[in-house]
């Protein structure tokens, strides 16, 4: 049963004319009356009957045309809603994002993809790299965006930068004036890593009976715990070099190139397998891929 069939029948329960009803909606009488029979043959009942040149309401009409017009005002009201969600999910989207990037990298580059993009809204929320898997794997968010991405079922990632970390120290360790540090030459050194992410890439290179001397001794739930503990002394740590800029101009923190272990830190955007994203989604990814 459709709505155009019950708006064809409460125009004709008013105007009482196949003739008027078929010019209001651009038919012809033949169309009409063909709506008319279709309602007709779906309710099992006749609903009109003609009266010296007019058509009539039966019993059952009148019933139809009183509960049919709450229905069509109904569908109607629904139709304006599915289009109103459907243009907002058109122009807005939710992105969970871990703290290491949504401090840093995401504010400028939110600026520049919604200077693009004027009608975007970016629904933001900020966790942890293993809270932004959750997030969207229950679909609490609809992309998410995050260091250290795992490989989970369900879940798609799109890799969108991947480059080699940064050997952060306190200004006045040995290693703050060196032009690079080996691999081999960290043993030894005070790890502070970030809680609930898989351990550095760079440790697969390190034998099984060693890796005691790399794995991170400390471990802080957010980026911004991590360089303030490099800050006062409490360790090194491996961090992308791009949330480090602001501190190391301000000769807070000194950060050197790792070589010796060809690890790469990848960052990724999440969305659920299957999920069908917005050209807007879409968008945002090929942002992040493209450079600066």
């Amino acid at each position: 049963m459709q709505l155009e069939t019950f708006q064809v029948f409460c125009d004709l329960a008013q105007t009482r004319s196949l003739t008027a009803t078929a010019r209001h909606f651009r038919l012809t009488r033949k169309a009409a009356r063909r709506q008319l029979a279709l309602l007709e043959r779906e309710l099992q009942t006749g609903l009109t009957e003609r009266c010296r040149q007019q058509l009539r309401l039966t019993p059952a009409g009148r019933v139809c045309r009183r509960h049919g017009a709450q229905m069509v005002a109904t569908l109607r009201r629904l139709e304006a809603a599915l289009q109103q969600a459907r243009a907002l999910a058109a122009s807005e989207f939710h992105l969970a994002v871990c703290f290491a990037i949504g401090f840093h990298q995401l504010p400028a580059c939110l600026r520049r993809f919604q200077a693009a993009h004027p009608a975007a809204r970016v629904k933001v929320s900020y966790g942890t790299p293993a809270r932004v898997h959750e997030a969207v794997e229950n679909l609490e968010a609809d992309l998410g965006l995050t260091i250290h991405p795992q490989h989970r079922p369900g879940l798609v990632l799109d890799i969108t930068r991947r480059g080699p970390p940064a050997l952060v120290c306190h200004p006045q360790h040995p290693f703050a004036t060196r032009p690079a540090v080996r691999l081999r030459e960290l043993a030894g050194q005070t790890f502070i890593g970030l809680r609930d992410t898989p351990h550095p890439a760079h440790l697969e290179k390190i034998p099984n009976h060693l890796r005691h001397r790399f794995e991170p001794l400390v471990e802080c739930h957010d980026v911004e715990m991590v360089m303030r503990m490099v800050e006062i002394g409490e360790g090194v740590a491996l961090l992308p070099r791009v949330t480090l800029q602001d501190k190391i101009a301000q000769g807070i923190l000194a950060a050197v190139p790792l070589t010796g272990g060809n690890y790469v830190q990848p960052q990724a955007v999440l969305h659920r397998q299957g999920r069908q994203l917005t050209p807007l989604m879409k968008s945002f990814i090929e942002f992040l891929k493209s450079p600066e």
